[in-house]
């Protein structure tokens, strides 16, 4: 393909050793799309990547502005992760537009002097269009996504993918939001969940067509994916093999009532439930769908063995001594800090109510 430019620019601001490059890909005698614009910053900082956050907005609308934006560098950056924004003319795999996102990223690996940018994953946040390019970007080339965010799409493939299955996603869709939009999405998450989808489905009350704002719960989900998807051990410098997911450490939500209950203690039908990575995207997800002001109670099962008793008071006891700030599910007064106080609250709620 052709490289039409090339424009690299230090940035200063929050980063004081960051780039962004920016590169189009031209389509080539055998592409149909029209343009394919890419922009990414990276933390010049990080030794090594592990992976491309990439956002991508609404139908002709351009995203690259996104590598400016300080919230995502930082969350990004964190866990070792470039960020990139595009600006694309076709959703269709056939087109030749996912060649061309392959063909960026091989330029800007030679361009940084970074090879493990041919090599990384993508997690993939998309709005409307931007969703729809996602979901057939990662039924295209499965084995490059970490997981992915669909908000509020309505042209979703409604073909089978087999390819797609094990990676997780989040189907967002709006309550009064066109109805074709509701049912696209809804027909795919079924058609697919019942195979054993790693896929949570999601509708946000009192909403229409609007890019969702729980930031809390999308980076909540993007740390749970990378931390469970990627090894440790990874050579970033190969072609990297990406956990599947197992469905005995996850949750499942019901999609009507809303209940959540960890997978081996899950009392309702799995196939038409919603896969859920993790307790903390567990509660995120029923506390989104329900739109309550405060925190869904959570689950007084603590330890995850299907009875509630002396053996979880036990278990948050250990919690609260050892400090374990993964273990913010357990903040029962929601004040961020695990205290006697939540202890007292959770006594409270299993003997008393």
């Amino acid at each position: 393909m052709i490289k039409r430019f090339i424009i690299v620019l230090i940035f200063l601001v929050s980063f004081s050793n960051a780039q962004i490059y920016e590169l189009s890909i031209d389509p080539n005698d055998t592409s149909t799309y029209e343009h394919a614009d890419f922009k990414i910053w990276i933390d010049e900082s990080i030794d090594t990547l592990a992976g491309v956050y990439w956002f991508i907005h609404g139908f002709n609308l351009d995203s690259r502005e996104i590598v400016n934006d300080l919230n995502f560098q930082f969350i990004t950056s964190n866990k070792k992760f470039a960020l990139m924004g595009v600006h694309l003319s076709n959703m269709n795999m056939n087109s030749g537009i996912g060649d061309a996102v392959l063909s960026f990223m091989d330029s800007i690996s030679v361009l940084s002097n970074r090879p493990e940018l041919s090599n990384i994953p993508f997690f993939i946040n998309g709005y409307s269009w931007g969703g729809q390019f996602g979901y057939h970007f990662a039924r295209w080339i499965p084995e490059k996504i970490l997981g992915l965010i669909s908000q509020k799409g309505g042209y979703h493939d409604t073909v089978f993918s087999h390819s797609a299955l094990e990676i997780p996603m989040l189907l967002f869709v709006g309550e009064n939001d066109l109805q074709y939009r509701i049912e696209n999405l809804s027909s795919i998450f079924y058609n697919h969940r019942q195979y054993g989808a790693k896929w949570a489905f999601l509708v946000e009350k009192n909403a229409s067509h609007a890019q969702v704002s729980d930031d809390q719960f999308l980076n909540s989900y993007f740390n749970e994916v990378i931390n469970m998807r990627l090894n440790d051990n990874t050579d970033y410098y190969q072609p990297i093999l990406l956990n599947n997911l197992i469905d005995s450490t996850s949750w499942l939500g019901n999609n009507k009532l809303l209940n959540i209950d960890s997978w081996g203690c899950y009392l309702y039908n799995q196939d038409s439930s919603s896969w859920l990575i993790s307790r903390k995207i567990a509660n995120h997800w029923k506390k989104f769908n329900s739109q309550d002001t405060l925190l869904i109670e959570y689950n007084l099962d603590i330890n995850e063995d299907c009875l509630i008793g002396m053996d979880d008071v036990l278990f948050l006891v250990d919690i609260l001594l050892n400090k374990k700030t993964n273990n913010l599910f357990v903040d029962y007064n929601q004040d961020l800090i695990l205290n006697i106080f939540d202890f007292y609250i959770f006594v409270e709620k299993i003997y008393f109510e």
